[in-house]
Parts: C-alpha cells; structure tokens; sequence
C-alpha cells in the first residue's frame, strides 16, 4: 500500500485541469489511499520533443510507501 502518489504529466496539450479532480480520485482508488494523498499537476514542455509537438506526453510518478 502506498502513503502517497505524486504524478507530474508534462504535454503541450489537453490540458489536465479540467481532469485533475477525477484523476486523483481513481489513482486513490485504484491504489487505496485518500485522494488527500494523490498530488496531480501538469506542465507544458514549450515545444521541445515529441511531447512538445503535441505527438505524445510523459508521466512522472512517485509512490512512497512502507
């Protein structure tokens, strides 16, 4: 079981924030922790590579746990 989950999603587009509530919701739930402890932020990579051409995006995660 995880104490928390830190996700960083770095895309030049959609936008995340509309989704960012429900996202931390099913990562808690999925993983059984409160969505209190699930941290969802994204940051745009200003055109460089493929995730700043719009051709894909990247996930960073952190889970701590015991």
């Amino acid at each position: 079981s995880a104490d928390s989950i830190d996700l960083t999603v770095i895309a030049e587009r959609p936008s995340i924030a509309p989704a960012r509530d429900a996202i931390r919701i099913g990562l808690a739930e999925v993983l059984g922790v409160a969505k209190e402890r699930v941290s969802v932020k994204a940051t745009r990579p200003e055109g460089l590579g493929l995730s700043g051409d719009g051709v894909g995006c990247i996930a960073l995660v952190v889970v701590s746990g015991p």
